[in-house]
């Protein structure tokens, strides 16, 4: 039997076809895989955003509950003749003593020359180691010079030194009447993202001053550093974001501004930040039906830092 060997091959309609109908399944695989992609990038994105405003309020919290003190504890030591600072004045000093009485401060304490009155500012007008002049340090995006002040834009905090054997240091100041404590100074700022591609958003900053025998980093001494940026609120009364807020011992409702008067009644920092959403724009209130930001809050406490005593060697 005899075969005949067929010499019909694919045709170029047939070819053309193939070609049309591989091109459709390529395309909805790289639709797919495109899709993907974005999604994992919006995940990572915002994870990414969460985890920094984590980190960053984490780092803050362990501050607080390692200070000795909201604000300047250098405010005014006050021998029964030394000059206080007016809370109901320009914050200059004068011979008013209303100050302490509304500060609750041990009559005991301030007849013996023991009682310290903090401020609000840093540096205080009573601060042995710091004035507005070497307080005042380049990289501070807004510029700003000192005295920094308590405030939704600003928090103070100073954290004992210690000793190799865990006392808190002290040093003797010239004419006072006792050794005083050795602190370290930081200072927390929300300042304007000014990126042009970033209208609307700001950035924390951080920046260390260093105390007496501090073992403060070398890097974080008098330069600001860039903690977290993003920041879109929650925006306060005056048109800047309100990240930090105080809590009085006395006092349940949270203050944006704390007078002289209050500072040593400053139990903790309410810590209040939102965060935009990655894939939001600048001006959108919302992506998805969900906000286009990430809140974040946190009420964080000092720890009794009251009754600690200074090395009895005082470091000078």
């Amino acid at each position: 039997m005899n075969y005949i060997r067929s010499k019909s091959g694919t045709s170029l309609v047939e070819l053309l076809v193939a070609t049309v109908v591989m091109s459709f399944v390529a395309s909805g695989i790289l639709g797919l895989t495109y899709l993907n992609w974005k999604t994992n990038q919006r995940i990572e994105n915002k994870t990414d955003g969460a985890t920094a405003a984590r980190q960053a309020i984490d780092r803050i919290a362990y501050e607080i509950r390692q200070a000795r003190s909201v604000g300047d504890y250098y405010g005014v030591v006050m021998p029964p003749t030394m000059r206080v600072v007016d809370d109901l004045g320009t914050n200059d000093v004068t011979t008013d003593i209303s100050v302490v009485h509304q500060s609750n401060l041990p009559s005991g304490e301030v007849e013996a020359g023991t009682a310290t009155l903090a401020s609000p500012q840093f540096p205080a007008p009573g601060n042995p180691q710091y004035d507005n002049s070497s307080a005042t340090i380049t990289g501070w995006l807004d510029g700003q010079s000192a005295p920094y002040t308590l405030g939704n834009d600003c928090l103070i905090l100073q954290e004992p030194i210690f000793t190799t054997t865990g006392f808190p240091r002290a040093y003797n100041v010239a004419g006072g009447p006792q050794p005083i404590e050795c602190l370290d100074t930081w200072v927390y700022k929300v300042v304007r993202d000014t990126r042009p591609d970033h209208p609307n958003e700001y950035i924390l900053q951080c920046a260390g001053f260093p105390g007496p025998n501090s073992t403060m980093p070398a890097n974080l001494r008098r330069r600001p550093q860039t903690i977290l940026t993003g920041i879109t609120g929650p925006m306060g009364p005056n048109g800047t974001p309100r990240v930090f807020q105080f809590l009085e011992s006395s006092n349940q409702a949270p203050i944006d501004t704390v007078p002289w008067a209050n500072v040593h009644d400053i139990s903790g920092v309410l810590v209040h930040l939102e965060i935009r959403r990655q894939q939001a724009s600048n001006t959108a209130t919302q992506v998805g039906g969900q906000q286009a930001y990430v809140a974040f809050k946190q009420e964080i406490y000092l720890r009794n830092n009251s009754l600690t005593t200074v090395s009895a060697t005082p470091a000078n």
